[in-house]
């Protein structure tokens, strides 16, 4: 891997762990910005701006029991909805990672935030959980909360394959997918094969959840590259390229503190990711993919793209015109 795969990763406490948060992020040159596929209501850096300066949303999470498991989440409910937004986090994030987002969308869709099992006020099971289970008890949620599909499904880093695998699970329900610097499927080795050095710090400083994570994505990766069916409804992947001014490696130790993460030094790919990418192309042919310059975790550091995806997917699914 090229020394220009650099992860700013921020106030992290678990650097191992963290590492894995940068999974999606494409070495790739921007190509040309392509154009909208539907008319935007209002420009999505003038949403920002008004998001920023109006007083902060607030994101008081509740918790759900469904069965024995309690889940921490976050409903809206819009006068007159365009959709309904379901989103997945990146690892370790807890819902608020969407605030500046929702914020700017409000007015315009239902929306659903949750956290995955130990994540904030989100339970852990007592033993790890099929992924598949992990999608159903999102769907019971969304039930229990009398939010109407069709959905559209936005994921973020290692979200991004629970968003998948949730569209393809129900599909005659989800109208639409936004891919936000996602991890691409088979891009992880799995866990057991990850160094040693690795696999000991993980157990070291990465709480159980992380882990289980970890080693779920391995296993959404293969389900969804073995069932050879694709999601043929609009999706948009949003890549974003690193930053060539934050410099070359200063060596691991130095960029560990300075919370800078070089992936290939831990060992945990199974291909590089900019070829991972292909396994996206392949099961999304028609997909739209822009290359931004941005940060990781983009809806946090410019959330404008993220806006703008949402609101043409919003005009290009199925749903009624603002």
């Amino acid at each position: 891997m090229g020394s220009g795969r650099i992860l700013r990763l921020m106030n992290r406490p678990c650097v191992v762990a963290s590492l894995l948060l940068a999974a999606g992020v494409s070495g790739a040159a921007p190509p040309p910005a392509e154009p909208a596929g539907c008319a935007l209501r209002s420009p999505a850096v003038e949403a920002v701006e008004a998001v920023e300066a109006a007083a902060p949303l607030a994101l008081t999470g509740e918790i759900a029991w469904i069965g024995s498991q309690g889940v921490e989440f976050w409903a809206h409910r819009a006068r007159q909805p365009r959709a309904t937004l379901v989103f997945e986090n990146g690892l370790m994030l807890p819902l608020a990672t969407w605030q500046k987002v929702v914020q700017a969308l409000a007015d315009e869709a239902d929306i659903l935030l949750y956290n995955r099992p130990g994540v904030g006020r989100s339970t852990l099971p007592e033993a790890p959980q099929d992924p598949k289970d992990a999608a159903r008890l999102v769907r019971e949620l969304l039930r229990v909360q009398e939010l109407p599909a069709p959905y559209i499904v936005v994921g973020h880093s290692m979200g991004g394959l629970h968003a998948q695998l949730f569209a393809r699970l129900y599909a005659q329900e989800v109208d639409a997918m936004l891919l936000v610097d996602a991890l691409p499927p088979g891009a992880l080795k799995p866990s057991a094969q990850f160094p040693w050095y690795t696999q000991l710090g993980l157990r070291i400083f990465a709480p159980e959840y992380v882990q289980r994570e970890i080693t779920a994505a391995q296993a959404i990766g293969d389900s969804l590259l073995g069932e050879g069916v694709s999601f043929d409804k609009p999706v948009i992947r949003l890549i974003a390229t690193p930053d060539a001014a934050l410099g070359k490696p200063k060596g691991l130790v130095r960029d560990l503190l300075d919370g800078v993460v070089y992936a290939a030094d831990f060992g945990v790919w199974a291909v590089d990711p900019d070829t991972a990418q292909g396994s996206l192309d392949q099961l999304y042919p028609r997909s739209t993919v822009r290359h931004l310059r941005a940060h990781h975790r983009m809806q946090e550091a410019a959330p404008a793209p993220v806006i703008e995806a949402i609101r043409e997917l919003m005009g290009g699914a199925g749903c009624p015109p603002g």
